[in-house]
């Protein structure tokens, strides 16, 4: 899920600026490469390093050096400013929930926060450590959600780019897919926990003959 609300915003972020943002971007792979070579983490033979350092060279030139920063890619979108993770998907993510992105952070990184949250978690009281099927509506309903605006951007950025293009179908049908996914999700939390889906149901149609049974 986490991964998922980076890729979503980063693909509204290039989409809603303009196309050297989009080529800054592209470029950032030589500079990732080129921190990997510096710090020992990839081994290189002397012929790749010395390319990608003068890749390196060149882009720096054309770009700016902020582009040797992590995500300096963005900087010019950020005022220049020092750029992370956290400030793209803040400024363009599309969760009506921002904090799920920092929430998710706690099962990616190395902190004891995640192993609380999961030990609260369990209903049974009994101490488990380590990522399990606690409360998967949430996230698997998010990622469809996050997978959804990715690809919205591709279309949006298609039309933008061939004068003409008949887009509007396939965001129709994608936006069909993306509801008709998350009610498979509900149904199958419904099928893992019945009684979830009774209390649920009963907030939302108190005021129905809903059949819960059915």
């Amino acid at each position: 899920m986490r991964t998922i609300q980076e890729f979503a915003a980063t693909a509204r972020l290039l989409e809603r600026n303009p196309t050297y943002i989009a080529e800054r971007y592209d470029s950032s792979t030589v500079f990732e490469l080129a921190r990997h070579i510096e710090s020992g983490e990839i081994e290189a033979k002397p012929e790749i390093a010395g390319f990608i350092a003068r890749e390196k060279a060149r882009l720096t030139r054309k770009f700016g050096k902020e582009m040797n920063q992590p995500y300096g890619w963005a900087s010019p979108v950020f005022d220049r400013a020092r750029v992370t993770t956290w400030m793209i998907v803040r400024a363009y993510g599309l969760s009506a929930r921002p904090g799920l992105y920092p929430n998710a952070s706690h099962h990616v990184h190395g902190v004891a926060t995640g192993t609380a949250k999961v030990e609260q978690a369990d209903p049974e009281g009994i101490y488990r450590s380590g990522p399990r099927p606690t409360g998967f509506l949430e996230p698997a309903w998010e990622c469809i959600e996050q997978l959804n605006h990715v690809t919205q951007s591709l279309f949006s950025c298609v039309y933008s780019s061939f004068a003409g293009a008949e887009v509007v179908y396939w965001r129709e049908l994608c936006n069909y897919l993306h509801s008709e996914i998350q009610l498979e999700i509900v149904r199958a939390r419904t099928h893992v926990d019945p009684e979830w889906f009774k209390d649920t149901s009963a907030k939302v149609w108190k005021d129905s003959n809903w059949d819960f049974e059915r």
